[in-house]
């Protein structure tokens, strides 16, 4: 265990803001949340483990998944065999043969024999042909000896959260949010699957996501009072409005804070919602009419009345990394942040010195249930003296406890063999069993609508692959058929692989209900619209944060301005300068940004926008259909500028 030394200098209260007016009521509620014995062990090292999930996003099922290099880091591989072809992958993608490459050329008979299974053996030998091993690399998926691989599975997580909470002296698990919205269970059942699959995993803290907003505020409220068997945690966000459907509800499901003893160690859990999401979302209708805190005055509030009441301070949060990093950095007293919203593994936790000069760990532990994050702490006095972090993969062929295991090879890391560690929870699994079989009988998911003859990815330099044949079905679809479309980046949630394409990745790549929408929209609207484009695309590390149909595009981040657009041949921005402000086009994009979702003003305060009701995801499976084989278009159609 890696040793990261605290001062043991002891904790003190500090100075509240003005804010605590209006919590004792809610403290007196949070403290009557406590559980376990009073315990005290002065001067002892006390050990405990934290399990983290977070952005599971509807992946209560297992799926099929081409893993990216960062996921093999973490030790999320494709098959047995086929691990020893990472480095070979990594050659090929820098633009370097196998033959140059000495991680390929090493491989003894030993480590040979193991990829008898695997796909692109030859890769492996001396005879190899580059190409066919790139075609045979881009095509794994289809590989026989990967065909029963699924990756992430609520059951199979819950396997290891228990697993490793009976091997642990003192456990918690917590989830940071953003358990709905990203599959079709979640489409067909609207949240219930969900939450009663995590209720049976038995969390200690759960922060709220912005995910969970979505199937809109009377839902989400009948859920929570429902299903909910956990503490659902939000300090910053204010239910206040009588008047609006399922905000008393809310009010009465969401706690600012929850406590718990783990035989000498008491823990608060404060929780903290994402602000700029809730916002966008209150903007496209889907508003609970939440009031939204300033998070730092809130959690300096929340820890300087907990600080004196326990030993440590988690924070449960759904903010993002650089929210998280700057709470850590400006707030002191936080001992852990459990932080979502970013998709992201942090490995090692970053370690944050605070006001104090002490250390804030935060922690991030990915998405999808493709990884169980695992921390080991060793507490001394209130103070973390020590620590250590693992992300457990959840990947394989799905076994139960009645199977004879087979030896896919040694434990890993966290003490698992791939067939230990795809055991399914028995509770998890039967909750899941009728969703399941309901879901297969009202539609087809395995359906194949075309294919794809090489990869689209929705990241590109400007334009993306995928984001230019989502921009193309929408412009083209009939009732539809305008001079230009837009859509956002980030609404495009996967990527497409070459071969074929199932209904269950269109559902995968578009999880929301989104619509077509059209409008008409001047010159002077369009500079507006590209301008602010620009801006939020710079805000995001100069990568396009929209896909576009029709026109052509220089975006400046530096100067965060459209330098050029072009709509159907004729230029309307020109060097920055406006050329034609009172020429009128038609325009398409989706309901979330026409009603001002991601900051898209310009398009909500448009009076001409018609929902066409035509969904999103029709649109482009539609197109798949009419058009398969699908071919990558990477045109430049969007030039980005730093």
């Amino acid at each position: 265990m890696n040793l990261n030394n605290r001062n043991s200098e002891g904790r003190r209260l500090y100075r509240a803001s003005p804010l605590l007016s209006i919590l004792p009521l809610l403290l007196l509620i949070a403290a009557c949340s406590a559980e376990g014995n009073d315990v005290r062990y002065p001067g002892q090292d006390l050990r405990m483990t934290f399990l983290h999930t977070t952005d599971t996003h509807s992946k209560a099922l297992p799926f099929t998944y081409v893993p990216t290099m960062g996921d093999e880091q973490l030790g999320i591989k494709l098959c047995e065999g086929v691990e020893l072809l990472s480095d070979c992958r990594q050659c090929l993608t820098y633009n370097e043969g196998i033959v140059s490459c000495p991680e390929c050329l090493s491989f003894n008979d030993n480590e040979l024999a193991l990829t008898e299974r695997a796909p692109c053996k030859r890769c492996l030998e001396e005879d190899f042909n580059e190409s066919r091993c790139r075609e045979c690399m881009e095509n794994v998926r289809t590989a026989e000896s990967c065909s029963d691989y699924t990756f992430g599975g609520a059951a199979r997580a819950a396997y290891i959260i228990n697993t490793e909470r009976e091997r642990a002296v003192r456990s918690a698990y917590i989830d940071s949010g953003d358990y709905f919205q990203g599959a079709p269970i979640f489409n067909l059942f609207r949240g219930e699957a969900e939450v009663r699959v995590l209720s049976a995993m038995m969390p200690d803290a759960v922060a709220l996501g912005n995910h969970e907003f979505d199937p809109g505020a009377k839902r989400l409220a009948e859920l929570m009072n429902k299903w909910r068997a956990y503490p659902l945690l939000n300090a910053n966000y204010l239910f206040e409005d009588p008047d609006a459907e399922g905000s008393l509800e809310m009010a009465r499901a969401v706690m600012p804070v929850t406590t718990k003893n783990y035989d000498g160690i008491k823990i608060a859990y404060i929780g903290l919602g994402n602000v700029h999401s809730l916002t966008s979302l209150g903007t496209s209708g889907n508003s609970m009419r939440v009031r939204a805190l300033d998070e730092i005055e809130v959690l300096e509030s929340w820890v300087g009345l907990m600080r004196g009441q326990t030993d440590l301070i988690v924070v449960v949060s759904h903010l993002g990394v650089s929210s998280d990093m700057e709470l850590a950095a400006r707030v002191p007293g936080i001992d852990i942040i459990f932080g979502g919203h970013d998709h992201v593994v942090i490995m090692p936790p970053a370690e944050v010195i605070n006001p104090e000069g002490k250390k804030t760990l935060v922690v991030h532990s990915g998405t999808n249930y493709k990884v169980v994050g695992k921390l080991d702490i060793v507490v001394r006095d209130g103070e973390i003296v020590a620590h250590e972090y693992s992300a457990i993969p959840v990947y394989g062929r799905t076994v139960t406890p009645a199977d004879e295991l087979e030896n896919f090879g040694e434990e890993n890391q966290a003490g698992y063999t791939p067939g230990q560690r795809l055991y399914e929870d028995e509770i998890v699994s039967n909750i899941l069993y009728n969703y399941e079989y309901e879901l297969q009988q009202a539609q087809d998911l395995t359906r194949v609508l075309g294919v794809a003859s090489t990869d689209l990815p929705r990241y590109g330099e400007g334009d993306s692959a995928l984001g230019n044949l989502v921009a193309d079905a929408m412009r083209a679809r009939r009732r539809v058929e305008t001079d230009f479309s837009v859509t956002n980046s980030l609404g495009i949630r996967a990527d497409i692989d070459a071969g074929e394409i199932t209904l269950n990745k269109l559902y995968e790549v578009f999880p929301f209900e989104n619509t077509v929408t059209v409008m008409q929209i001047s010159g002077a609207e369009i500079k507006e619209l590209f301008d602010f484009s620009a801006g939020r695309t710079a805000a995001y590390g100069c990568k396009s944060q929209i896909q576009i149909s029709g026109a052509r595009v220089e975006m400046d981040c530096s100067r965060r301005a459209a330098r050029y657009v072009e709509i159907n041949g004729l230029v309307v921005v020109q060097d920055y300068t406006l050329m034609q402000p009172h020429v009128v086009f038609s325009l398409a994009t989706n309901d979330y940004i026409a009603n001002g979702g991601s900051g898209f003003d310009i398009l909500e305060r448009n009076t001409t926008k018609v929902d066409t009701s035509i969904s999103l995801r029709d649109v482009v499976m539609e197109y798949i259909e009419d058009n398969s084989p699908i071919e990558a278009v990477e045109d430049g159609r969007i030039t980005l500028l730093e």
